[in-house]
């Protein structure tokens, strides 16, 4: 049996220090972890933990209220810097180097970003703009994204949706970069046919449901 091994390992900062650790191994799993003093856990206890352990294993709480790169993010905020919101680090890390643009991420992958991280860019008065993966979920994280960001302030006219220059399942920016394409050729969804486009979504979603369930019962 082939030994499993960090293959990523995203260290998340706010004002210079480590908060939490975000780990991706080569059986594909994540986990976190983040800095304890003398193996002692405020947050989750004591008992899982040795006394010279440094690290907890679990997800501390800073971490639903940060996005990646989070003090670079607020010096683009404030100057008013357009932000590329990336599906991850590894995308966020490579428009950065690549391109020098402001880009974050979320580390809840395909789930949603939680209400402490969307007030982080709420009170941005630049463009955000969202980057999908060339898939299903990508559809449907950006536009619940831009759902959660006009709830919490942004103007709709703030929000652009992009997604990568290929036609590969699941490609992503980083993908997108690696074939040579530059920020000015990421392709731009209008809003009405990112509307569509999820709202497609939700119909083959709700189809699957049925296909799995049977036919049976209300519809």
């Amino acid at each position: 049996m082939a030994r499993v091994q960090v293959v990523r390992n995203h260290k998340w900062r706010l004002e210079g220090v480590v908060r939490f650790e975000h780990i991706k191994l080569s059986s594909g799993a994540w986990y976190y972890r983040h800095p304890v003093k003398d193996g002692r856990c405020w947050e989750h206890g004591t008992a899982h933990l040795s006394r010279n352990q440094r690290w907890c294993n679990k997800k501390p709480d800073i971490a639903d209220r940060m996005l990646w790169e989070h003090d670079l993010l607020l010096k683009a905020i404030e100057i008013g810097r357009p932000i590329y919101w990336c599906e991850g680090e590894k995308d966020a890390n490579k428009a950065m180097e690549i391109w020098g643009v402001a880009a974050t991420a979320h580390h809840n992958g395909r789930g949603k970003a939680f209400p402490g991280q969307i007030k982080v860019l709420a009170g941005s008065s630049g463009q955000i703009n969202l980057v999908m993966d060339v898939d299903p979920a990508g559809v449907d994280i950006v536009w619940t994204h831009a759902r959660l960001l006009v709830k919490a302030g942004v103007k709709a006219e703030q929000i652009r949706f992009l997604r990568p220059a290929l036609v590969d399942d699941h490609a992503d920016l980083t993908d997108h970069i690696k074939a040579h394409k530059n920020l000015n050729e990421l392709v731009e969804i209008g809003h009405t046919d990112m509307s569509q486009l999820y709202q497609r979504h939700v119909r083959r979603v709700k189809n699957k449901n049925r296909r799995s369930y049977g036919s049976g019962g209300d519809r």
